[in-house]
This record gives C-alpha cells, sequence and structure tokens, in this order.
C-alpha cells in the first residue's frame, strides 16, 4: 500500500498537489478588449408580420410592421386597399370609416409571403 502511493507520487510528480503546471500557456495572449463587431441595420423583425388598429372614428388607421421591405400588402377590412411597405418593412393606411359598436376584422396578404390579421371588437356600447 506504500509502495503505490510512493510509485503514484513519484510517477505523477508533485504536480498533483499544487495548484498549477508551472508551464507558460501556448497560443496568443489573452485579449483585454473584447472585439467589436459592426451591427448593420436591421429592418423591424422580418417575416414576423404585425397589425395595430391606431383609430377606429372616425375611420380606421392601420399601421403595419415586420412586412417585407418594398412589399405589395392587400388590406381587406372595412373596405380593400394595397399598400407598398417602406424599406423597413412598415405602413400605415386608412381603410375607411365603421361602426364603432360593430366588431372588426382586418387581413393583410403581402406579395413576398407575409400575412397578418387583428380582430377588434367594441365592448363600450350599450345595448338597447
Amino acid at each position: 500500500m506504500v509502495l503505490l502511493l510512493a510509485l503514484a507520487i513519484f510517477f505523477g510528480g508533485f504536480g498533483l498537489f499544487t495548484v498549477g503546471s508551472g508551464l507558460e500557456e501556448s497560443g496568443p495572449p489573452p485579449l483585454t478588449k473584447t472585439p467589436t463587431v459592426p451591427k448593420t441595420p436591421k429592418p423591424a423583425q422580418i417575416g414576423r408580420a404585425t397589425l395595430t388598429i391606431k383609430r377606429t372614428m372616425p375611420f380606421v388607421i392601420v399601421a403595419g410592421s415586420g412586412f417585407q421591405p418594398n412589399e405589395t400588402v392587400r388590406l381587406t377590412g372595412p373596405k380593400t386597399v394595397r399598400v407598398r411597405t417602406t424599406a423597413r418593412g412598415n405602413f400605415s393606411v386608412r381603410l375607411g370609416s365603421s361602426d364603432p359598436c360593430g366588431g372588426l376584422t382586418i387581413v393583410a396578404v403581402g406579395s413576398k409571403g407575409s400575412r397578418a390579421s387583428i380582430q377588434f371588437s367594441q365592448f363600450q356600447c350599450a345595448v338597447p
């Protein structure tokens, strides 16, 4: 038993019981400052098209974001319109008047495959 312990210490060296190896590391020296990669501006979440109703009275205004840049979008709702998105994939359009107490569903389909829809219902109208 003592012989095994003596052999382990001899062949393993005293490095088993010391911190660090005492050898210098090879390779490039550690960086003192993290290198930065220039960020390229990205359009607002391309591929995650969303619609937002900005106004319902006296007419409906809808804003879209996340569509493909310069895409033609067909919106169906109170009336059907076509609109072209900006280079960032956004748009804002006036759709016409709607009943303030009625529900509203708007569907947007883009020429490059973007799709979004939104539903709005008015709960504040009094029931006669």
